[in-house]
């Protein structure tokens, strides 16, 4: 996965679309940010918006 200038990684950079379904889920039922980040290799800067 790469990065981009915002530190967000998109769709388009390798997150697919079934992982942000799956952190959104996670999040949604009170997983820790942190530990959703970890599993997924989403950064919780990204998954904060979900939240």
């Amino acid at each position: 996965m790469r990065l981009n200038t915002e530190k967000h990684i998109s769709y388009d950079e390798g997150v697919s679309q079934g992982k942000l379904e799956t952190a959104k889920s996670f999040l949604k039922n009170g997983t820790d940010i942190s530990i959703v980040s970890i599993s997924t290799g989403i950064p919780i800067e990204q998954l904060q918006q979900y939240i």
